[in-house]
């Protein structure tokens, strides 16, 4: 099996066999690297990147599908930002804005990508797959020297990407202020009801 094909293999097997298949296909290439792998919905490399915490550039070595998403006022449900709606799985994982972006309303997200990340003295390879199975499923697999390197990036990036930051508080405030708007007009509109 040639890399070239990995993806393109793997999304073609019951949704129940991709995970342990790309696992299997990276480790046996690549026996001479750490493998970490997972599914941890923070683990968004391109919003890490984003905001200048390391770099991304796509490997030719496969087609890479990206995706093109619009970002705009309808993307945050009464005030949610896209961060809490991707952990509850009601976006595709790896969509939300960083700060760069937010100013734009299209935003481009490698859905089945192989990527090379520079992150401080470290280059890793990262392969991000996501396919459905009862629910969207995020997966990555992270290719590095030492398996050290590669769960300390991991749990940086983690960390970072779960992070309360002042975009988040103000929409947080925002959607508050929505629910208890909401609320008063509902219990008005109940009092002249029954009145």
């Amino acid at each position: 099996m040639h890399k070239e094909q990995l993806i393109r293999e793997a999304l073609s097997l019951p949704a129940n066999a991709i995970e342990y298949y790309v696992s299997q296909i990276l480790a046996d290439m690549y026996s001479q690297k750490a493998l970490v792998e997972g599914g941890d919905g923070l683990f968004d490399i391109e919003e890490y990147a984003g905001a200048g915490h390391c770099t991304i550039e796509q490997k030719a070595i496969i087609f890479n599908q990206v995706v093109t998403y619009y970002q705009g006022q309808e993307m945050s449900l009464l005030g949610m930002m896209p961060g809490l709606l991707r952990l509850s799985g009601m976006l595709p994982v790896n969509m939300g804005p960083s700060m760069a972006e937010a100013e734009r309303e299209l935003i481009d997200r490698a859905k089945n990508a192989w990527l090379e990340v520079q992150w401080r003295d470290s280059t890793f390879d990262v392969v991000v797959m996501n396919w459905f199975h009862m629910r969207p499923v995020y997966h990555y697999w992270i290719l590095a020297d030492q398996v050290e390197t590669a769960k300390a990036f991991l749990q940086e990036v983690c960390r970072w990407n779960g992070e309360v930051r002042g975009e988040m508080l103000s929409s947080m405030a925002d959607a508050g202020a929505k629910t208890q708007r909401f609320f008063s007009q509902s219990r008005e509109r109940r009092s002249t009801t029954w009145s």
